[in-house]
This record gives structure tokens, sequence and C-alpha cells, in this order.
């Protein structure tokens, strides 16, 4: 729309006080509203004479440069807004482009009344009479963060890539060919897909088909070939962008976790072979002193079968005689009064073997229980040697658990230490076994800060109860990442007064990472059972009430239509036609609310006339024109033309204008306001209806919800659900807001271009 220096105050041209002819007064009108529009714009615009000073500037642009008052402008040279350098770059290079072509378009940096700078996004104009016509507005902000993201692009450590729906690699950061080994050009050479295995290419094509058809955000595990043949297993991150037509990806090589994961899957079995493995005996009881495991060992020393063990309680393996002593001492090694003692086992033979018993609890497939470890030492070699041995098993099996199993020994002045940890120390704390072996802290200085004081608090409880430590804590480093572990230990006290803790730290997050994806279906599964019982409650009564309705009609028709009035019979007709008609729009929103869920609600904006969209949709909900018009339009513009989805639209107001009516007494209006902004749009629906009960309103907006209060009124409970996804599919949203008496509902949506009047239309 072309711009003249309008007539204002502002640009120092006060109106003329003569009387004006029908005709200059409506120009003066119209050039009014045409400078009101101006100063209302978001971005700065002004004007200058052929001299170079300005006749007009709104109050965007002065805001833009740090000015209050026009006054303090107008007149002056464009030069009060740049630096000598920025001015001798507009004269040289700016002005013969501009010239030339009528335009021009750039950024330049701008100089603020306060001396500060800003990066101007800047469109000129020439004017016929020669002045100038500028458009600009703060690029600072957008300039920097393209710059940010760029930087970020280049130096991130994540696999990151954007390519085409087809499948051809745009463009990639460093670290793919890092990890892959192929050159820049080989890597843009091919498409993504042929660096896929044959195996796995069948899901990547199905997520990229997802991702063309507009899903949000698509996740999926694939493997990738290297340069050299290794195979590499990626988990990837991928969104979109319809109208550039492009793939955003981010991947992460989870080969090792893979590997973790199998290892972790398989650490209980690892356990019980360990526990199988040993020469020594190993019991685990539940609380009542039942044997619930027993390892080979044991079955081979006393010669009972695993079978007869677990018909057995721990207390019937000691002699008769000796079975109330070791209740006690049993007792006292829990209570950490104590931490060995040797007791007799009796044989199923008859015989006995002398012991040297440690009794701890722990948790033994989830549950707590009683260990017992009974070291033969009957042979004085074997009890000489008997803790050397099990340490060096320990060891041995150290390097070959996925996890962490160590020593950490608490010394009476508060320092610690770890006087032995398995190489897995490494992944899971980040330090080396060296590092920690006089001095505990880095271990410590790696634990999450919400969690640090919980884990000190239940060490030094365990510490001085002697009881089992089992904690669960997160660890987090610098990059970013946080991981979760579980730790489980029994502690001793050694002879100068320190506590040495045996014990295994796992690391979990994988696991943690999966119960909440379990909960998460849980909450869907629940979510939907509850839809689909608020579904068979609604089509019971929204499709059985007009079926019986239109079966009455039929019966009425069939047996007595040939004696009934013909005013009668009309009123059957339409209540028939009625019956087909509310049974049509139910379905209609099923049919819809349907779509939604699948995620195939198309959004496809075009122009059209507000004002004539708003009667129709008052027509549609109130067709009958020999009554008095329930509802009142608050706009009364024919000229404007808006850019949105009018189908969704239509939806949304149809919704709001039908519960308006439905819900408010007969004799009072329904009032529709408008709010059309150059970016955005507001519908506003007023009713001085019965409104939502507060416990009600956090359900407003899904489906099948209706209000407490709404009694036998028929409806589906669709309406705002469905209303609320078309307004998302603009990028708005619904709200509701209580009055008095009545309620409020508006919409606002962002347009997808700039609204303007178009005085032809």
């Amino acid at each position: 729309m072309r711009v003249a220096p309008p007539r204002s105050q502002a640009a120092g041209r006060p109106r003329s006080a003569e009387p004006r002819s029908g005709s200059d007064a409506n120009a003066d009108t119209e050039l009014q509203n045409r400078v009101t529009a101006l100063d209302a714009a978001s971005e700065g615009i002004a004007l200058t004479g052929p001299d170079g000073r300005y006749t007009y500037i709104n109050p965007a642009h002065l805001s833009l440069f740090g000015y209050r008052e026009a006054a303090e402008v107008l007149g002056k040279s464009w030069h009060i807004f740049y630096t000598q350098e920025e001015i001798e770059f507009i004269e040289k290079s700016v002005f013969p482009e501009l010239l030339e072509k009528k335009i021009w378009r750039g950024r330049v940096r701008g100089h603020r009344k306060d001396r500060s700078h800003f990066v101007q996004e800047l469109s000129l104009s020439l004017l016929p009479d020669g002045g100038i016509a500028c458009i600009c507005s703060d690029a600072t902000e957008r300039i920097e963060g393209i710059e940010q993201r760029e930087r970020l692009f280049s130096v991130s450590k994540s696999l990151l890539v954007i390519c085409d729906f087809e499948g051809n690699i745009r463009q990639f950061n460093p670290a793919w060919t890092d990890l892959l080994g192929y050159t820049r050009e080989e890597f843009l050479s091919r498409p993504i897909l042929s660096h896929v295995c044959p195996e796995d290419q069948a899901a990547t094509i199905e997520a990229m088909d997802g991702l063309r058809r507009g899903i949000p955000v698509v996740n999926f595990t694939n493997r990738f070939f290297a340069s050299d043949g290794r195979i590499l297993t990626l988990d990837w991150s991928s969104n979109s962008s319809a109208e550039q037509g492009l793939v955003f990806a981010s991947a992460h090589n989870i080969t090792k976790r893979r590997v973790v994961e199998q290892s972790l899957k398989e650490s209980e079995d690892n356990f019980r072979t360990f526990f199988e493995t040993l020469d020594d005996m190993i019991f685990v009881g539940n609380p009542g002193g039942q044997i619930l495991f027993s390892n080979r060992a044991a079955s081979r020393k006393l010669g009972y079968t695993p079978e007869e063990l677990r018909t057995m309680l721990l207390i019937d393996l000691h002699p008769a005689e000796m079975r109330q002593k070791a209740e006690e001492i049993v007792g006292a090694m829990l209570r950490g009064e104590r931490e060995t003692c040797p007791l007799p086992l009796e044989k199923q033979s008859g015989g006995r073997l002398l012991v040297e018993t440690r009794v701890w609890l722990g948790k033994w497939d989830g549950k707590d229980c009683l260990f017992g470890l009974c070291k033969d030492i009957t042979a004085e070699q074997e009890a000489k040697h008997g803790r050397e041995e099990l340490l060096d098993r320990f060891l041995k099996i150290a390097g070959r658990v996925p996890g962490l199993i160590y020593q950490y020994r608490l010394r009476p002045d508060g320092t610690s230490c770890f006087p032995f940890a398995s190489d897995a120390i490494r992944d899971i704390y980040r330090v080396t076994p060296q590092e920690v072996s006089e001095d505990a802290s880095k271990v410590f200085a790696n634990i999450h800060t919400e969690d640090a004081d919980a884990v000190r608090a239940s060490i030094l409880k365990s510490a001085q109860d002697l009881t089992p430590w089992q904690h669960e804590y997160r660890v987090g480093f610098s990059d970013g990442t946080i991981r979760t572990l579980y730790g489980n230990s029994v502690p001793q006290r050694e002879p100068d007064g320190s506590v040495l803790w045996h014990g295994f730290i796992t690391d979990i997050t994988e696991r943690k990472r999966a119960e909440g994806v379990v909960l998460q279906g849980v909450a869907r599964a629940e979510e939907l059972a509850r839809l689909k019982s608020r579904f068979v409650s609604m089509a019971s009564h929204e499709l059985r009430t007009p079926l019986a309705n239109i079966m009455v009609a039929c019966e009425l028709l069939k047996n007595f239509s040939h004696t009934m009035p013909a005013e009668r019979s009309q009123l059957v007709l339409s209540g028939l036609v009625n019956g087909v008609s509310s049974m049509v729009h139910t379905l209609d929103d099923l049919l819809l609310a349907g779509k939604i869920e699948e995620g195939k609600l198309p959004y496809t904006p075009a122009r059209f006339a507000l004002l004539d969209f708003l009667k129709r949709c008052c027509q549609e909900v109130q067709p009958d024109l020999t009554l008095p018009s329930r509802i009142g339009i608050g706009f009364r513009d024919a000229g404007l033309r808006v850019n949105a989805d009018e189908r969704l639209l239509h939806h949304i107001l149809k919704n709001l204008l039908g519960n308006a009516l439905k819900y408010s007494p007969e004799d009072t209006r329904v009032e529709l306001g408008v709010e059309a902004g150059p970016d955005s749009l507001t519908l506003s629906v007023l009713d001085r209806g019965i409104g939502v009960p507060e416990a009600d309103r956090k359900f407003l907006f899904d489906a099948f919800s209706r209000a407490s209060n709404v009694g036998d009124s028929p409806g589906s409970g669709l309406g705002l659900f469905i209303a609320e996804k078309c307004a998302q599919a603009h990028g708005g949203r619904m709200r509701y807001a209580p009055q008095p008496d009545g309620s409020v509902f508006s919409v606002t949506i962002p347009l997808s271009a700039t609204t303007d009047i178009d005085p032809n239309t």
C-alpha cells in the first residue's frame, strides 16, 4: 500500500481550521486513519523530505533510537541516527543503489540517543517527491542468535545434520567426519540412507515419512556404517520444517551404551554365577530365616541338595545345642557389635564343619533378605588364608562385572578414601582408582548438589549403626551429563576406629529411564480407558436419544399419517430432521476428534473477509431468520481481510457461539467481540449463562468432558476439545474467564500474514 507523507501534527503540518467540504472531510478521515495505523505499527517508520530532514516519525521508530518526543527529531537530518562511518557508507553505497532501483534493503549500525549501537534491519523506498520512506527494526538479537547457532553447530560434540525430505544431506557438523571417518565431500555426495544398515532402512524411512507428514519430533535408533566398516548404533532425535522442506536431526553414538545395557541385563546372572563359583558357602534367607538360595559349595560341603536346603531354616544348620547361642551371635553381628564369629554347621552325614560366619542384611530379587557367608575353617590352613582367597576372587570378578566394586574407608577424623576400586570408577565417577586411593573428595565433588547432603547423611548413619549402606543418587559432570547410581555395601569397624565398607555401585540411568517410559505408558493406558468409558457414556446418550425420537416419529407416520393433520405431520417430520441432524453433528465431531488424535488435522491458511465470515457463523448457529437475533457482533469493518484457516476458525466460533446460546436464558444476548491486530486475531464470546464450576475448569478442554452443571442439556463433550485443537493448529490458544453473570470464552491466533484494509473488496 503506497503511503503519502501524512498531514498530521506529528509531521509538523497542522490541519486547517477552515470549513471542509464533504469529500475533503472524507479524505482527511482516511488520511487520519492511515496515520493512526502507522503510529500503531510495531516496526519503526519514518519519512524524509528531498532535503533529508524528517517530516514524519512513528513512536516505534522514536523508541528504537531512544527518543521520547517527535519534536526532538522532526525537521532534523537523518544524520542524527548514525555515526560518521555509517553516514559515509550510506551516502557512498546505499543511496546510489536506492536511486537506481528505487528500493534498498540491508543492515546498518544504528546510533541511539544514549550513544549505544545496535544492528538495524533497514528498508528504504524512494518517494516520487525525492523523499525517502524508511522501515526499520532492531535485528541485534536475531543476528547474534544466528551467529551463536552457527558457532554451536560447528563446535557441538553431538552429531548434527540437516537434510531434505529425500534424505540428501545439506549440512552437517565436524563430529560426523570425526566419528565415521569420511571426508566432507564423501559424506555430502551420498544420501544419508546409504549409510544406514539395510536391516534398519525401513524404520528410518518410516521416521522420515513421519517428519514429512508434520509429526513434531521423531525419535528412533538405527545402525550406521563407518568408512572402515565399523557398525555404530545411533540414537536420533529429529524435527522438520515443512516450509523449508528440511529435516533437522541430532544423533548420539550409543554403541558402547548398548554393550553396557546387555551387560547390565546379565549382571544378576553374573552375581549368581559368582556365588556359585565361590568355595565358600552362601546362604540367602527371608526375614523369618527360611532359606531361599544356597550355592553349590553349601550342598557339596554339607551334603544336602539345594531343594532340601530350601525346606530348612538357617538356624537348623547349627547343632541343636548351639542354636540359641548362634541366634545371639547373629543378632550381635546384625547390630554391628561384632563382624565375624566361628560357628559349627552340621552335615547331613552327622559330621560338623567349623565355619567363619559373616551375616548382613541386603536385597535379593528386590526384597529384604538375610545374607550369610560361611568360610570353612576346619583346616588350620584354610583358616589362615581364607580371607585372602575370598578377596582374591573378589578382585578377579571386579573387572568382569559391569559396575563398581570398591572398598570405602571413613577415618575417625572425617576424611575418607577408596583403598580399592575397580576400573569401572573411571566411567561412573570419571576418576582413576589412583586419584581416590588416599582422598575421596573428587568422587563427592561429582555427586549432584541436590543429592549430596542425603548421601553424606546416609553414610554417617551407616557408620554409626554399622548397618548396610543402600542409596540411590545422581552424579553430574561439567558437560551436563547426569547419571543415576545405586550403591549397596556392608560396613565393618576397623581396629583404628575407622569404618570400612565393601560394596558395589551400579549405573541404573537407563533402567530409570525405561521405568519412566513404562510409567508414561501406564498413564496413557489409564487415560485411554477413561476416554473409552466417557465415549461409551456419551455415545449411549447422544446417539440413543435421537434414534429413539426418530423411531417414535417413524411409528407415528406409519400408523397415523392418513388421519394426522398436515400441521401435525410437519411437526413429526421436523422432529425426524432434527434427530438426524443431531446424530450427524455428533458423528462429525467424533470423526474430527479422531483425526485430531491421529495428528491428521490439516492447517491451510488463506485470505478471507472477516466480517462476512462472522455473519455466516452467526447465521448457522441461529438459522431461524423469523426470530430476533440473539447475537451481537462488535465489529463492523467490512474491508478487513485476514490470513488464517477459515475451516478451523469456523469450528472454533461455531462451538463457542452454540454453547453460549444453549446455556444462556433465551431472553439474553450473546456478544461476539473482535480484536484484529497486524499479527494476531482475538475472537471472544460473552454470555449470561450458567458458567463453569471451578472444579470442572481444569478439564474444560478435555475430550468428552462436560461441566457438572449442564444437567440434561444435549452435548458430546467434544466441542471445546475440537475448538482448542483447532486453535493450537494455528499456533494459538483458548481461554476461559468467569464473569459475575456468565462467561467469556476467547481464542487468540497468530495470523499467517499481516492483515490489511482493502477498500475495493
